[in-house]
Protein backbone atom coordinates (compact mmCIF):
# COMPACT_ATOMS: atom_id res chain seq x y z
CA UNK A 1 0.00 0.00 0.00
CA UNK A 2 1.37 3.30 -0.90
CA UNK A 3 0.47 6.40 0.29
CA UNK A 4 2.05 10.09 -0.06
CA UNK A 5 1.82 11.67 3.55
CA UNK A 6 -1.29 13.85 2.83
CA UNK A 7 -1.15 18.08 3.73
CA UNK A 8 -4.66 18.63 5.72
CA UNK A 9 -5.63 22.64 5.90
CA UNK A 10 -6.56 23.49 8.75
CA UNK A 11 -8.88 26.61 8.85
CA UNK A 12 -11.63 28.07 9.79
CA UNK A 13 -14.76 28.60 7.36
CA UNK A 14 -14.57 31.26 5.01
CA UNK A 15 -10.65 31.89 5.38
CA UNK A 16 -10.21 31.38 1.76
CA UNK A 17 -9.00 27.54 2.28
CA UNK A 18 -10.49 26.23 -0.99
CA UNK A 19 -8.30 29.05 -3.28
CA UNK A 20 -5.35 28.26 -1.12
CA UNK A 21 -6.17 23.92 -1.77
CA UNK A 22 -6.61 24.68 -5.41
CA UNK A 23 -3.71 27.00 -5.54
CA UNK A 24 -1.67 23.77 -4.30
CA UNK A 25 -3.40 21.43 -6.30
CA UNK A 26 -1.61 23.13 -9.35
CA UNK A 27 1.45 21.75 -8.15
CA UNK A 28 2.41 18.87 -9.85
CA UNK A 29 3.33 16.63 -7.41
CA UNK A 30 -0.19 17.57 -5.17
CA UNK A 31 -4.00 16.77 -5.74
CA UNK A 32 -6.54 18.68 -4.53
CA UNK A 33 -9.58 17.31 -2.86
CA UNK A 34 -13.02 19.08 -2.03
CA UNK A 35 -14.34 19.41 1.17
CA UNK A 36 -14.94 15.65 2.67
CA UNK A 37 -15.61 16.32 5.86
CA UNK A 38 -14.19 12.86 6.67
CA UNK A 39 -12.38 13.02 9.49
CA UNK A 40 -15.74 14.63 11.30
CA UNK A 41 -16.80 10.87 12.10
CA UNK A 42 -15.19 7.38 12.40
CA UNK A 43 -17.56 5.48 10.05
CA UNK A 44 -18.52 5.47 6.98
CA UNK A 45 -22.07 4.97 8.02
CA UNK A 46 -21.67 7.75 10.14
CA UNK A 47 -20.74 9.91 7.86
CA UNK A 48 -23.28 9.13 5.23
CA UNK A 49 -26.31 9.98 8.28
CA UNK A 50 -24.91 13.42 8.55
CA UNK A 51 -23.42 14.67 5.05
CA UNK A 52 -24.90 11.92 2.74
CA UNK A 53 -27.84 13.45 1.09
CA UNK A 54 -26.75 17.33 2.33
CA UNK A 55 -24.99 19.36 0.06
CA UNK A 56 -21.85 19.31 2.57
CA UNK A 57 -21.72 15.36 1.09
CA UNK A 58 -20.85 16.36 -2.56
CA UNK A 59 -17.33 17.20 -2.58
CA UNK A 60 -16.52 12.48 -1.26
CA UNK A 61 -19.11 12.08 -3.91
CA UNK A 62 -17.41 14.14 -6.25
CA UNK A 63 -13.88 12.78 -5.24
CA UNK A 64 -14.64 9.34 -5.49
CA UNK A 65 -16.30 10.04 -9.11
CA UNK A 66 -13.48 11.28 -10.15
CA UNK A 67 -10.46 9.69 -8.43
CA UNK A 68 -12.15 6.49 -9.59
CA UNK A 69 -13.91 6.70 -13.19
CA UNK A 70 -12.49 9.67 -14.29
CA UNK A 71 -14.79 11.97 -14.62
CA UNK A 72 -18.33 13.51 -12.56
CA UNK A 73 -21.42 13.25 -14.19
CA UNK A 74 -24.59 11.87 -12.89
CA UNK A 75 -24.06 8.52 -13.35
CA UNK A 76 -20.50 8.35 -11.64
CA UNK A 77 -22.17 10.07 -9.26
CA UNK A 78 -25.00 7.61 -8.45
CA UNK A 79 -22.12 4.62 -8.86
CA UNK A 80 -20.26 6.74 -6.13
CA UNK A 81 -23.23 6.91 -3.56
CA UNK A 82 -23.51 3.29 -4.36
CA UNK A 83 -19.68 2.70 -3.46
CA UNK A 84 -19.98 4.68 -0.48
CA UNK A 85 -23.13 2.81 0.63
CA UNK A 86 -21.36 -0.90 0.26
CA UNK A 87 -18.53 0.56 1.97
CA UNK A 88 -20.60 1.53 5.46
CA UNK A 89 -18.23 -0.34 7.70
CA UNK A 90 -14.89 1.68 6.69
CA UNK A 91 -13.55 3.76 9.10
CA UNK A 92 -13.54 7.02 7.42
CA UNK A 93 -9.93 6.85 7.54
CA UNK A 94 -9.95 3.97 5.32
CA UNK A 95 -12.03 5.56 2.58
CA UNK A 96 -9.25 8.98 2.83
CA UNK A 97 -6.48 6.31 2.52
CA UNK A 98 -8.09 4.81 -0.09
CA UNK A 99 -8.47 8.03 -2.04
CA UNK A 100 -4.69 8.24 -1.39
CA UNK A 101 -3.74 5.63 -3.23
CA UNK A 102 -5.16 6.07 -5.97
CA UNK A 103 -3.92 9.56 -6.50
CA UNK A 104 -0.31 8.47 -5.22
CA UNK A 105 2.48 9.41 -5.97
CA UNK A 106 0.56 12.80 -5.73
CA UNK A 107 0.16 14.16 -1.99
CA UNK A 108 -3.56 14.76 -1.43
CA UNK A 109 -4.37 18.08 -0.31
CA UNK A 110 -7.66 17.96 2.00
CA UNK A 111 -9.09 21.32 3.76
CA UNK A 112 -12.38 20.39 5.04
CA UNK A 113 -13.19 23.53 7.42
CA UNK A 114 -15.15 21.01 9.71
CA UNK A 115 -11.83 19.03 10.62
CA UNK A 116 -10.50 22.50 12.41
CA UNK A 117 -13.32 22.56 14.56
Amino acid sequence: MRVAHPLVILAPGRSYTSEVCTMLGQHPQMYDLPELHLFTCSMIWQWWAIFGKTIFGHGLLRAVAEINWGVQTEVTIKVAKWFLKQHFHWETVDMFTELAQQVYPLIPVEKSPATAY
